[in-house]
């Protein structure tokens, strides 16, 4: 059977990059990266890579990036030759010999520079479907991103927003009609979240939106900005206020919050 390999953009978002990888309608990956320490840490199935793979060398150091770090359109990638060669130099090949000879594979029937599907000699694997889990119950990595900002205020709608986390993958699953749907879907699925930390005054101007499991929903009585509230405080994320202006959204502030357990 043939199976599809598809790398697909890095994406980076205020100072945390995202490499996401499939293969055929299994996902194979992906990993994060917190530019401002290197730290890379992984979000689901590429532990070996996460841990061993070389973020500035990926960044800066190699002759096939394609654009630039760019925090108003989230977006650099990255060429395949550009890949091929951090996995040949900056990991365990035992431990990723598995994950290289694929890419390696698929890389070669694809041409230079492109990050088009590519067809592999493998047996196809059923798509899972995904099994919402409780960030409290499984956290594998380290962070989580919280996502802000004043929508109403910079002409941006709900709808808007969603639709942009839809085109950068910043969730699986979401809705643009429904965001509350969306965002408990990401949550559930340890992806990027929309997230606001409300102050004293603006906990009087807002009234509950939406609540399942695992988080609850707010949102402000003027209709114009989101909350999310996570009830384990303890979680400590990786706080990222974002605004938005002409249709794109621009990281404008960074704080990054430890999670310890």
């Amino acid at each position: 059977m043939k199976a599809t390999l598809r790398v697909e953009a890095i994406s980076i978002s205020a100072l945390v990059v995202t490499v996401k990888w499939y293969l055929g309608k299994r996902r194979f990956g992906w990993l994060n990266v917190d530019v401002s320490t290197e730290n890379i840490y992984d979000v689901q199935d590429v532990k070996a890579i996460a841990e061993l793979m070389s973020l500035r060398y990926l960044l800066w150091d190699s002759a096939d990036i394609l654009g630039s770090i760019n925090p108003g359109s989230f977006s650099i990638m990255v060429s395949q030759p550009a890949i091929l060669d951090v996995l040949a130099k900056k990991t365990d090949r035992h431990a990723i010999e598995p994950y290289a000879s694929l890419l390696r594979t698929a890389f070669a029937k694809t041409p230079v520079n492109r990050l088009d599907e590519a067809e592999v000699e493998e047996e196809e694997t059923p798509w899972p479907n995904p099994v919402p889990v409780s960030i409290s119950e499984d956290m594998r990595s380290p962070y989580m991103i919280i996502y802000v900002e004043g929508m109403g205020r910079l002409g941006i709608s709900e709808r808007s927003v969603t639709e942009f986390a839809d085109q950068h993958r910043i969730f699986s699953g979401s809705s643009p009609s429904d965001p509350f749907k969306s965002i408990c879907d990401a949550l559930n699925h340890r992806h990027l979240a929309l997230y606001k930390i409300p102050t004293k005054r603006e906990h009087e101007k807002i009234e509950k939106y939406g609540e399942d499991g695992v988080a609850q929903v707010w949102r402000n009585t003027a209709g114009n900005m989101m909350y999310i509230v996570l009830p384990k405080p303890e979680l400590n994320v990786l706080l990222t206020c974002i605004q938005g202006s002409k249709g794109y959204l621009a990281s404008q502030t960074f704080v990054r919050y430890r999670l310890d357990h």
